[in-house]
């Protein structure tokens, strides 16, 4: 079903070394790494995540000795446990910590390319809006230091008090009518966004993801999109995983379908939900192949429903996304998690 797993998030130590704890640590990695078994081909990377505002992350990258620590640190974990690579996605929420994440990846490219044995894989993970001060200069030399670019074409729209409606969690297409700003917050234009910006299509590896959003209504009666709403869903936060879609369809909950975004939602009493289907996700793979684009990235199979609780076998989303690719008869399109 996959090119290439992406396993996170391990996080930045107080030594300023890769922290695998967040993800079962090395029991998991090895137990992670086995799954090449199964599959020679599958490309299995590690992910290092987390808030740009983090301290550790912060002191490493301003800092040009901890930063190579944590290079050779990450270096090891991959060499270690029998990886092809790393993915680094980091939310970076200053205008200076934008130029030093740049010199970071600069860093961890020239060290990756010059793996004993064999270069390793090196992603990063771009959010879905461009920021204000990540200027053409700082995307090119992104571009030249990593194998590809996973887009996180999803969370588009949540809950917030300034922005308290209901609204699709990872649109394919804007809506007739929406403002200037809302009408970019979509999967078309954000990925034709950064391709325009100077980012090879091939390189793009476009975002699908496999989890809905809730919202809590504050009308029930009032449930088409852009409704007002009083706060994100009580459970999990407001984030749930297909399967428990498809628990709430399955209990009474009505799915409703936006034609001009090209997505589904569903509604019960003020409970609304922003999920994605196999029909969705197949028109995404569609418009991502057709539009020349190097691929798909899901996120995630942990909230696909793996165990088939749905009715429609194991890791219906994903199956839907690589069926739309053999079906395309795409050359060289990668399906990655």
């Amino acid at each position: 079903l996959c090119s290439h797993i992406i396993m996170g998030f391990a996080t930045i130590g107080d030594d300023y070394r890769v922290n695998l704890n967040s993800i079962g640590g090395h029991e998991a990695l090895t137990s992670f790494a086995e799954l090449r078994k199964q599959k020679p081909s599958l490309k299995l990377m590690i992910s290092v995540g987390g808030r740009g505002d983090d301290k550790n992350f912060k002191d490493m990258v301003y800092n040009e000795s901890n930063r190579q620590r944590f290079i050779e640190s990450m270096q090891w974990v991959v060499n270690n446990f029998q990886l092809q690579g790393m993915d680094f996605d980091w939310e970076v929420p200053e205008v200076f910590d934008t130029v030093k994440l740049v010199d970071l990846i600069e860093d961890m490219s020239d060290e990756f390319r010059r793996n004993p044995g064999y270069p390793l894989i090196f992603s990063v993970a771009l959010p879905a809006t461009i920021p204000v001060d990540l200027k053409r200069y700082y995307v090119r030399n992104i571009t030249k230091s990593v194998d590809f670019i996973n887009l996180k074409t999803y969370g588009l729209h949540t809950y917030q008090w300034y922005r308290p409606f209901v609204d699709h969690n990872s649109p394919l297409f804007p809506r007739a009518g929406e403002l200037p700003v809302l009408n970019k917050l979509n999967l078309a234009s954000s990925a034709n966004l950064w391709a325009r910006l100077g980012i090879p299509k091939s390189k793009i590896m476009v975002g699908i993801p496999t989890f809905g959003l809730s919202w809590v209504l504050v009308n029930p009666s009032q449930w088409k999109v852009g409704s007002l709403a009083t706060r994100r869903g009580k459970h999990g936060n407001g984030f749930l995983s297909f399967a428990e879609v498809c628990a709430l369809l399955k209990d009474g909950a009505q799915r409703e379908y936006d034609a001009e975004s090209k997505v589904p939602y569903l509604h019960k009493k003020k409970l609304w939900v922003s999920y994605d289907d196999q029909e969705s996700v197949a028109l995404k793979a569609k418009w991502i192949m057709d539009n020349g684009y190097g691929g798909t990235m899901t996120s995630s199979l942990n909230s696909d429903d793996w165990q088939g609780n749905c009715g429609n076998g194991t890791f219906p989303l994903q199956k839907a996304i690589v069926l739309q690719g053999y079906d395309s008869s795409a050359q060289g399109f990668e399906f990655h998690y």
